[in-house]
């Protein structure tokens, strides 16, 4: 098996796995008698624990290879998962999250930057593209399932999910690719980097993952408050994944988007319409089409932000914890305030948050362009 098929499977399973203990950990959390606020805060520790250990994990763990590093990581959400079988209350929750956070932070940037590795230019696109494919099915797969698990045994996604990932581990610490990583390139010049795009990218990226962790974190209680069965909502929430695969091959296709500014706003004003349709329906075509928007606006502000953080070889591991870095503080905040507006405001108010956040993020990213030196060379990040 090639390096970049092994990452591919190993995206999958993993966020799979993910997918679905992330919705049975919030279905757990209000079986315990969880608030909005409490949801907050199991979203937001772990998303804050794993935004601040990706800063350094990039640059730590360049003295590891790839492989091993994955393979730790694996190894410790072995332990994790099996840890949610023994909490008896909201509080063992948020621990147990916080610990994901920490060994989750060295999984993702590495495979990033391992996937990245010997890629560039138009090449490097179609190799994210499939990553991105290959872990958002995993996304559109896991709640589908944890659902339907969840509804049989509360423990059952969690003890399957760790005899899973005890796989994971083992496959990345005794595989050996077939074909080894190709040496670094030079980058592409046939479609040069605007650097402005790449602090553009994370900023959009920042307020995708903000609305995207209110929803993922709180949807669920609004939904179950609604009457909604888990088995239905984690058929709606594989929604968001499937919208994400569709994405993440669309954009994949081609580089047309790059250095330019109105795909990223278009997409952002969907995303934000359908936060506020979420609000403004109880309908579960509206609501099923309000988190279609939401998948499609992450697997395109995704996308782009990857991309631009791992074109260049030689900062690819770093750029690719702050990236992560990014998403994580996203999936802090979004959870945090969306969960303190949901208890002390209204259960519509955190989907306006998220998008009056979005509208706000796409006004800075047309002044921040604008506003740049209108002569700034347009040059290939290769520093």
């Amino acid at each position: 098996m090639t390096k970049e098929r092994l990452i591919y499977v190993m995206a999958f399973v993993m966020d799979g796995c993910f997918g679905l203990v992330g919705l049975s950990v919030l279905l757990l959390a209000v079986s315990l008698g969880a608030q909005y606020d409490e949801l907050g805060i199991i979203g937001a520790t772990g998303a804050s624990v794993y935004a601040v250990c990706c800063l350094a994990t990039g640059s730590v763990l360049k003295r590891w290879s790839h492989r091993k590093t994955a393979a730790a990581s694996a190894a410790g959400i072995v332990f994790c998962f099996a840890a949610y079988t023994l909490v008896a209350s909201v509080w063992h929750i948020v621990l147990v999250s916080a610990a994901v956070g920490l060994v989750l932070s060295a999984f993702w940037p590495t495979m990033q930057s391992w996937v990245a590795k010997g890629n560039s230019g138009e090449r490097l696109i179609r190799i994210l593209g499939k990553f991105n494919i290959s872990w958002g099915a995993g996304v559109m797969a896991g709640p589908a399932l944890g659902g339907q698990l969840f509804a049989m045994d509360p423990h059952l996604p969690f003890t399957l999910c760790s005899i899973v990932v005890v796989g994971v581990f083992l496959t990345l610490a005794f595989s050996r690719p077939g074909t080894a990583d190709r040496d670094e390139q030079p980058e592409s010049q046939n479609i040069p980097t605007d650097r402005r795009f790449l602090t553009v990218s994370w900023i959009a990226n920042f307020a995708t993952f903000f609305a995207t962790g209110l929803v993922r974190s709180l949807f669920p209680k609004f939904a179950t408050d609604a009457g909604v069965s888990p088995g239905l909502l984690g058929q709606m929430m594989a929604i968001v994944g499937l919208a994400q695969v569709v994405s993440f091959y669309l954009v994949s296709r081609s580089g047309w988007w790059q250095n330019r500014l109105g795909p990223m706003i278009i997409i952002q004003c969907l995303g934000a319409g359908g936060l506020i349709l979420i609000a403004c329906s109880d309908s579960i075509l509206l609501l099923s089409l309000s988190l279609a928007s939401v998948g499609l606006l992450i697997g395109a502000t995704f996308t782009w932000s990857m991309f631009y953080s791992l074109r260049s070889p030689s900062r690819s591991r770093s750029r690719a914890g702050i990236h992560e870095a990014i998403v994580g503080s996203g999936f802090l905040f979004g959870p945090l305030l969306g969960g303190l507006c949901a208890e002390h405001v209204s259960p519509i108010a955190p989907y306006l948050l998220g998008a009056v956040v979005i509208c706000l993020v796409a006004v800075v990213e047309v002044i921040f362009i604008l506003s740049s030196d209108a002569e700034t060379p347009v040059t290939a990040v290769q520093d």
